[in-house]
Parts: structure tokens; sequence; C-alpha cells
């Protein structure tokens, strides 16, 4: 089972009472949601735990998903009205598109955060609205430490990201950031004090950047109806145990792709290697080259020269780029993210 549905089931009897003593924090949060998205809406969200804040919007149509199969089997027993399954999101099977698709929370704790937006285009329509809930990255420390007291559920991981990450990983995935909004100074009741600082206070500009849930709204763009034909350079220099794995592995994913090894005078066998791939694979686009010169830009000039497609992609055969990951590169760069789409190491 996935990790964090394993963690999470462990949490699952907990959450009904962690939101009831934190009853206060989860009005201000769920009256801020009700600002966003208006009542008898078909509303989907990802990471629904025992399915509260769903319900709590009154949707005409609600579809909650979770990894926790303890945490589904909540909300079920408690809002038989609303659908809920347990899985990834690629689990869905419905064609059903969606108002509001709500992700709270759900990044800062996503491995990977690009995979799980560009999912959600399947479930968008040009008035689908995505709701993206996350931490103020201020708050790490108090948060950690709310956490080690028992005063908040712990998590398995936490991505901390400003707003201005989030808006570069919607750009990225062909999404548009229309709002960012703020809620929550104080997250507990003190007399007074919490109702000026969270009704008054959190309005000003400066002020509000500290609040501890922030917010995105953010709507799918439209995806690029251009399909470019892709040449794949592969610098190699003593690579031979690497040479069929990294060919193999590259996807399809352009109208017409050819890829080129270019050898860099290895001792290994490697040029022989290649020869020996490209003879037992003669349905795919494969070519060989010997550099002229010495050093990856030559190689990787000498690919260019004799490419013959659209747009010229660089894949090392060492691997430290995982060729499944080509497609990103290529989606962001016919999506007009860039004329250069460079990758690196986090």
């Amino acid at each position: 089972m996935n990790e964090i549905g394993v963690h999470y089931d462990h949490q699952a009897d907990r959450r009904d009472g962690y939101i009831a003593r934190n009853g206060y924090y989860y009005r201000l949060l769920f009256n801020h949601y009700r600002t966003l998205i208006p009542q008898g809406k078909n509303v989907l969200e990802i990471g629904c735990g025992t399915g509260s804040l769903l319900a709590a919007l009154q949707p005409k149509h609600g579809t909650g998903i979770d990894l926790s199969a303890k945490m589904i089997e909540k909300a079920r027993q408690k809002y038989p009205h609303l659908q809920f399954l347990c899985g990834d999101i690629s689990d869905i099977s419905t064609t059903d598109e969606f108002d509001y698709i709500i992700l709270a929370g759900t990044l800062g704790e996503s491995k990977d955060i690009q995979a799980l937006l560009e999912s959600l285009h399947q479930f968008c329509n040009p008035k689908t609205r995505i709701v993206i809930e996350y931490f103020n990255p201020l708050w790490q420390y108090a948060l950690k430490l709310a956490e080690k007291t028992g005063r908040k559920l712990s998590q398995p991981w936490q991505n901390w990201l400003t707003t201005r990450d989030i808006r570069s990983l919607l750009s990225l995935t062909n999404f548009e950031c229309i709002s960012s909004t703020t809620s929550v100074l104080i997250p507990f009741r003190i007399p007074l004090i919490s109702w000026i600082f969270n009704k008054y206070l959190a309005r000003f500009p400066i002020v509000r950047r500290c609040a501890l849930s922030q917010f995105v709204v953010a709507r799918a763009l439209g995806h690029p109806s251009h399909d470019y034909s892709v040449s794949i350079v592969i610098p190699c220099r003593n690579e031979k145990g690497n040479i069929e794995n990294a060919i193999h592995r590259i996807p399809h994913f352009a109208s017409h792709q050819e890829i080129i090894s270019v050898e860099g005078h290895s001792h290994d066998g490697t040029y022989q290697e290649i020869q020996r791939v490209i003879s037992e694979h003669p349905e795919m686009n494969l070519a060989l080259l010997r550099q002229p010169g010495t050093g990856k830009g030559d190689a990787v000039r000498a690919g260019f020269s004799t490419a013959r497609n659209d747009v010229l992609m660089i894949l090392d055969a060492d691997l430290t780029v995982a060729p499944e990951d080509l497609p990103r590169f290529y989606n962001a760069l016919v999506s007009q993210k860039g004329d250069l789409i460079n990758g690196r190491r986090l």
C-alpha cells in the first residue's frame, strides 16, 4: 500500500476528534472555502480524509478520493449521499467534469507535484476552478512543534511551497493562477484577540502574508494543438552498461522521434554495444556517430548537426535524468513555457 495511505490509516480513528478539538480553526477554514466555492456545485476533493470539508460545502455532486482505506470507510459511513473512492487520482475511472477541484494540503504531501497537477486536466472544462490550500512556510517550525506536542496530527512529510512556487508549477502544467488569498492568522481562540486578528488585521497586505493557510485558485488552459518531431541526442563515453536501458526507456511522446547516440572514443566497448542495439531494433529510428573531437559539448554539437527534427533534446547516457521524464521537457516547450527548457537537480 502507498506510504501515505498507511500513515493516515493509523490516524483515521483520531481524525474527527482532532477536527472537533480544533473547531475554531476549522470553522474559519471552512468558511473561507465557502467564499471560494458556492453551494450546489460538482466538486472533486483529492485527499478528502473523512469527508468533513466536502460535506461542509454542500455540493450538488461531491466526489472525494483518498489513499487511506480507513479514512474512506469513515467518510462513507458519515456521508452516504457523497461518493468516496479509495486510491490515487489515476484510479478514478469517471469521465465526469467538475466545477471545482480541491487540493486541501495535498500538494504538500505529493512526491510528484507536476504529475499530480497534470492529471487534473482530464476532469476540467474551461469553467473548472482548481482550489489549492497549503501551509505558509513561515509556520514550518510552529507546526512541527505542534506535532511533537500532540496539538497537530503528524504528516509523513511536507513540501514547503510558497505562492510563487505554486504559480510556477501551475504555469508549467498548463494552468493559470487567477487569484490568491489567505486565511487564519491565529488558529486557536484567544478571547477578543483572535477575533481582531482574523477578522480585521488579516486584511492588511503585510499582515496577511503571515497567515497560516494560503489559497490559490487556478483554471486550466487549452493544450497546444501542434505536434512537433523530436531528435534525442545521447552523448556517451564508457557507458556500455547503460546504453540499452537508456534507449529502451525513452517513451514515445512526439509525432516522430529519432535517437542519435554520439560515442566519445570509449574504452569499454560502448560503440560496439550501440551497434548491437541498433541491429537488434530496426523498428526504432536509431543512429550512431563517433564524435570528431572530445568533450560533451563537441558530442552534442555533432549530434545536433545531423538531427533532422523540430525539437532537439539531450539525454545523458549516465541516466542522471530519467528517460521517462523527457515528455515533461517536451510538453513545457510546446506549451510555450520557454524557448529553452533545462532541468536541474534539487
